[in-house]
């Protein structure tokens, strides 16, 4: 026969303790047989439900602590004094590789300690045992040797005395975390290396002339050492020939002008840029690309003075035309025939169209195709109609490749003014289309990284003081509309100040030792909450190993915390719950064994009583004057009532000993029998009672429900206004999960501050003088339907009736109940 494993558990523990009483009192009924009498039988009985009561109790509570235990997202364990693992949760096992049963009752040191970090782990211990702390950052291992990094977090379980008997932890894999942070340092690292090698310049500057940012493609172009040397410059005067030109720039929003290198001299740039905006609409930067198009610049130049006043020379418009490289250039008439063409065109279109043009051959020859005719016509008849046009186009060869196009089409003029046909300059962008693609996604991919992971990052120059800020690193601390120059005075602003000494040493740390740092810490929000922020620092060094900046991120934590709150109080909560319960389910059965042995015992004198003030009573009568009569029917009416406090005690003490003997109940039926048995009753009231729609079939106690319905319909008649007659009505109605039943009468109402109340042992609102009863009856109602695991409730105001309700839960087909135990 298999050996059922041991439960080490604490209410596996209770529950032993509970078999092995059960199993004394069954020997102790073996072993003395002599006194086996029945009122010894009886005790022993008694006894032995009320350990099996509280047995099944122990057990439920064991199934309820086992859920929570092994339904947390963290690893859990408990260990006893002697470091021995008691409780291992699943995702423990999960986290570490090792199954429960290679891990419970192990001693120190466990399976998924790593050798080389024995000695931490052994440091936390002791300083755990000391109370110097309860939460560690370590290094574990998995079972495929693979160690991670975890926090682990420490409690201690005491006894009565307050004694440490057991220690339970949870532990925390960090290893994702650590993952996200280095997939946010390569996209940033990405991004750089794009920004530093791209050939494209890149802009970014204030609307009152400041540089911001500039990549070394733009330092370089306009001849200057370094970007912080271009940083120190005024845009309008010192890279504008004219100080209102930048103005009218942006006004016009210009893509083609000329920009003053540091030398004085001239370049010529083509500007694809945009404005940035601040909430309110206010512009905050002017940032985009620029291209050096000077030498493009100088070939038009050269072209169009040559057209016009050497067209006849046509070996000087030559040389022209073949002068910039790596751009196709050709003319036309206003008949689209070439009046000149460059090398390249003449050797792209005999390779791309096996066609070898010449001079006066219409551009029509090599475009056979009539769509592709079209689209080509229309741009050419533009121009000839004096607009300059200028498009980037995208062109498949043989979808082996793609290859992108920047088209202009520039009118050529005579010394007339007329127009007497038309240059075209084709110029292969491919390489800088794909810069700015990898560009844009690489911009795109950081920002949703960032703000998937609620992730900013930022990086402060040293040497100038400067602080620049991702746009998920304003949102998190709430800085949106700050000033640039603002930004470090506002973060420290924000920092919590019992958490502001720590990160400015760690700081200092690091400027002064260049020591990297990771650190928590709080902040405050707009409206002066907390938010928790996890933020990592890393020193720049220049070519002499100097700090010379900060490069770090930031992890806003906040839910995070919360949500490790949220389960600390849960827990706590879940500890007061069970400790209450505990004493309820230990008050309830002292309270049913008290009202069952005090109304039993009670029955007999009440009866004797009862009975000799009756015989009293007929004897004496003539004998007594009328007030002595009265204090004979005083006695006789306070034997009544406490033998009908002593049924309701008994009936209220019997609706759990009697057992639960659920069936399929017919309700109108049941209703229809009811009020039939309550018949006297309903004419002595002068009452009217309906049944509504009810469900047809539902599954209980038969004779508790009967109960129930007998005690709400007799209530509703009772409490009725005086000078009206009662008028009662039952429904019911079936829903997902319950059966839900309504009785409403037209009586005196309770106050809302009283509808918990009702439902207490002995609680009436109104004295006997104005209406009998002993305050038991909705008490028995609430313990029937409670026993049905259902629930009961009232809906009420003074003087507006009363509506009962109560719900109980709907069985399956099988007679399987969803609630009912």
């Amino acid at each position: 026969m298999e050996k059922k494993s041991k439960d080490h558990s604490f209410t596996g523990q209770l529950l032993d303790k509970a078999g092995a009483l059960i199993r004394k009192g069954m020997s102790k009924m073996d072993d003395h047989p002599e006194e086996k009498n029945l009122a010894d039988v009886a005790e022993l009985q008694k006894q032995l439900k009320d350990l099996e009561a509280r047995h099944e109790q122990l057990q439920k509570e064991k199934a309820l602590q086992d859920q929570i235990i092994y339904n947390i997202s963290d690893g859990f364990f408990i260990i006893d004094q002697e470091g021995k693992m008691l409780v291992v949760n699943d995702a423990l096992c999960v986290m570490t590789g090792f199954s429960r049963e290679e891990m419970i009752n192990l001693k120190p040191p466990y399976p998924y300690w790593p050798e080389e970090e024995l000695e931490n782990i052994g440091e936390a211990f002791r300083q755990k045992f000391n109370k110097e702390a309860s939460s560690f950052k370590l290094i574990f291992k998995r079972k495929n040797e693979e160690r991670f990094s975890a926090i682990l977090e420490t409690n201690d379980i005491e006894d009565a005395d307050g004694k440490i008997t057991h220690c339970f932890a949870t532990i925390r894999d960090l290893s994702k975390l650590e993952k996200a942070f280095q997939k946010v340092e390569e996209s940033r690292q990405k991004y750089e290396d794009l920004y530093e090698r791209t050939s494209d310049c890149i802009y970014k500057t204030t609307p009152d002339g400041k540089v911001v940012r500039a990549n070394p493609a733009l330092v370089k172009m306009l001849g200057f050492e370094s970007e912080e040397e271009l940083k120190k410059v005024t845009i309008t005067k010192d890279l504008y020939f004219d100080p209102n030109e930048r103005q009218k720039i942006l006004d016009e929003k210009l893509e083609t002008y000329r920009l003053k290198r540091k030398d004085g001299s001239e370049v010529w740039v083509e500007d694809q840029g945009y404005f940035t905006k601040d909430e309110n609409g206010k512009v905050i930067f002017h940032e985009g690309i620029l291209r050096d198009i000077t030498d493009r610049k100088r070939a038009e130049d050269e072209l169009r003075k040559s057209e016009l006043a050497l067209r006849a020379k046509n070996d000087l418009l030559q040389s022209i035309l073949d002068s910039p490289k790596d751009i196709f250039i050709f003319s036309l008439d206003t008949d689209y025939c070439y009046k000149a063409f460059s090398t390249s065109h003449q050797l792209s279109v005999k390779k791309n169209k096996g066609v070898d043009i010449e001079i006066g051959m219409s551009i029509m020859e090599i475009n056979p195709d009539p769509s592709n005719w079209e689209k080509v016509k229309v741009n050419i008849d533009r121009t000839l109609q004096g607009e300059q046009l200028v498009f980037i186009e995208k062109y498949s060869h043989n979808n082996r490749f793609e290859s992108y196009w920047e088209n202009r089409y520039s009118p050529i003029y005579a010394e007339d003014g007329s127009i007497t046909g038309l240059t075209v300059f084709m110029m292969d962008v491919s390489a800088r289309m794909l810069d700015q693609q990898k560009l844009s996604k690489s911009e795109k991919a950081l920002k949703e990284a960032q703000k998937l992971s609620k992730t900013g990052s930022w990086e402060m120059d040293l040497r100038d003081g400067s602080l620049e800020w991702s746009e998920e690193l304003y949102r998190i601390f709430e800085l949106e509309n700050i000033e640039k120059e603002q930004l470090y005075q506002a973060f420290q602003n924000r920092v919590y100040k019992e958490d502001a000494p720590l990160l400015n040493e760690k700081i200092k740390n690091l400027i002064e030792k260049g020591e990297s740092y990771v650190i928590e810490h709080r902040i405050y929000t707009k409206g002066d909450d907390l938010k928790h922020v996890l933020c990592k620092g890393e020193p720049l060094f220049n070519e002499q190993e100097e700090v010379i900046g900060i490069r770090g991120v930031t992890l806003d934590i906040t839910e995070k915390k919360a949500q490790e709150k949220l389960i600390e109080q849960n827990l706590e909560t879940l500890n007061q719950q069970n400790n209450e319960l505990h004493r309820l389910i230990e008050s309830n059965v002292k309270l049913e064994n008290f009202a069952y042995i005090a109304s039993h015992d009670l029955r007999s004198p009440v009866r004797t009583m009862n009975s000799f003030t009756g015989l009293l009573k007929s004897r004496a009568g003539n004998k007594l004057d009328e007030e002595e009569m009265k204090f004979l029917d005083f006695i006789a009416k306070g034997a009544r009532d406490i033998q009908g406090l002593i049924d309701d005690m008994l009936a209220y003490s019997k609706v759990k000993s009697k057992g639960f003997n659920a069936t399929g109940l017919n309700v109108k039926d049941l209703l229809q029998n009811l009020l039939a048995t309550l018949s006297a009753d309903i004419r002595e009231n002068n009452a009217r009672v309906s049944i509504l729609e009810v469900p047809d079939v539902i599954w209980g106690d038969r004779i508790k429900l009967w109960q129930v319905f007998q005690n709400l319909i007799l209530n509703a008649m009772k409490f009725h206004t005086k000078g009206s007659s009662p008028v009662v009505t039952i429904s019911g109605e079936t829903t997902e999960q319950e059966w839900i039943f309504e009785i409403r009468d037209n009586g005196i109402g309770i106050d809302p501050e009283f509808h918990e109340k009702i439902f207490v042992l002995f609680r009436q609102l109104n004295t006997k003088d104005e209406f009998d009863g002993t305050g038991l009856g909705l008490a028995i109602c609430k313990k029937i339907i409670e026993q049905h695991k259902g629930r009961i409730w009232v809906e009420s105001e003074p003087d507006q009736g009363a509506t009962f309700f109560f719900a109980l839960p709907r069985v399956s087909d099988n007679h399987e109940t969803l609630g009912i135990g």
